[in-house]
């Protein structure tokens, strides 16, 4: 049993920890970044990697190491609530807690870090979108969901490509704003019901083994590979990036100032560049979904306990749990009726 001072010293420890953690992940992200955009290989997806890796050592050489038992227990534990409370790691605090090197942390969720095999999470038969009114008119008017025509994005970044579309089942916590709030994920103000065409290929994901399997399935090196590969930021300025893809940069200059009068850049001409290699960027995210559905799966259901099963809880890669990522939209199937669920409840108040 530990001593009085041995909890004393694992308390400081702790705030030395998460403290430290939390400053060196908001500054290991920009600079992971910058890592990445003067590489060389900016817009490519060994840049994407680099910036990782740059971001990750970063946040390690600058994050207090507990040296401590005590410390080392109430950071487990910490990792266990955060799974347990079945959200994503978005939170700050939460991301930088994946740049503490306490050994063994996801323990405290499996004995003796061993992953388990675990699964058997139904496929819902009816999702629903959450997005905002305008965009959710959109949707409905056109009878189908179209990131590129919906109107402006919720999110500007995707963590399985640019062009795909996300859904959460009936009751799901994306869709209840309070527990979206404690998330700092978005509160969605209107919501959209689909069905799923019949023919649909989608697999149900409820660990990293299952994710695994079907990255090298469908021709990744690993999970860690695909989700790197699809994840994509930035995307506000996808259209300027497929616009300098395809245009020279006297035609790309005249076009920026009729498509966007009120932007200004003070070198048109890096803007231009840095557009072409966010486009290769964006390339590659795209082809990376082709070669999914090449492989037969037209989208990923990542059940709601994904988060539970993983070796590294924390870590960003891992894709956010009790949501479907559907790679070809056209296979949703917009259904009218009024979705039931607390947001609905909320909306207007």
């Amino acid at each position: 049993m530990a001593s009085l001072l041995e909890y004393l010293t694992g308390v400081g420890e702790v705030g030395a920890a998460l403290g430290s953690g939390a400053v060196s992940g908001l500054v290991g992200a920009p600079y992971g970044v910058y890592k990445g955009v003067t590489s060389g290989k900016y817009g490519t997806p060994e840049g994407v990697k680099i910036a990782q890796q740059a971001a990750g050592d970063f946040m390690a050489r600058n994050t207090y190491q507990p040296r401590g038992q005590v410390a080392q227990d109430v950071l487990q534990g910490v990792g266990g609530l955060l799974s347990a409370s079945k959200l994503p790691p978005v939170i700050p605090e939460a991301m930088a807690l994946s740049s503490v090197p306490v050994k063994n942390l996801a323990s405290a969720q499996k004995p003796g870090g061993v992953l388990a095999e675990v699964g058997g999470t139904p496929l819902p038969s009816v999702f629903v979108h959450g997005t905002s009114p305008e965009n959710a008119a959109a949707i409905r008017k056109a009878g189908k969901f179209d990131p590129s025509a919906a109107g402006n994005r919720m999110y500007s970044y995707s963590q399985m490509g640019p062009d795909t579309s996300y859904f959460a089942p009936e009751g799901s916590w994306w869709l209840d704003k309070e527990k979206a709030a404690s998330a700092r994920a978005i509160q969605y103000d209107d919501a959209v019901k689909m069905q799923l065409d019949p023919s649909a290929r989608v697999r149900v994901v409820d660990n990293e083994i299952q994710l695994n399997k079907l990255a090298k399935e469908a021709g990744f090196v690993d999970a860690y590979d695909m989700m790197t590969t699809l994840n994509v930021d930035s995307l506000e300025y996808a259209k300027q990036a497929e616009m300098a893809k395809n245009m020279s940069f006297k035609d790309f200059s005249s076009s920026m100032k009729k498509e966007f009068p009120d932007y200004s850049y003070s070198n048109m001409k890096e803007h231009y560049d840095e557009m072409r290699k966010l486009s290769g960027y964006f390339d590659a995210a795209k082809d990376a979904t082709k070669q999914l559905t090449n492989a037969g799966i037209d989208g990923i259901y990542i059940g709601p306990k994904y988060g539970e099963n993983v070796s590294t809880p924390l870590d960003w890669w891992h894709p956010a749990g009790d949501q479907l990522a559907l790679f070809r939209p056209e296979l949703a199937k917009v259904l009218e009726e009024p979705v039931n669920n607390k947001l609905l409840d909320m909306v207007g108040k």
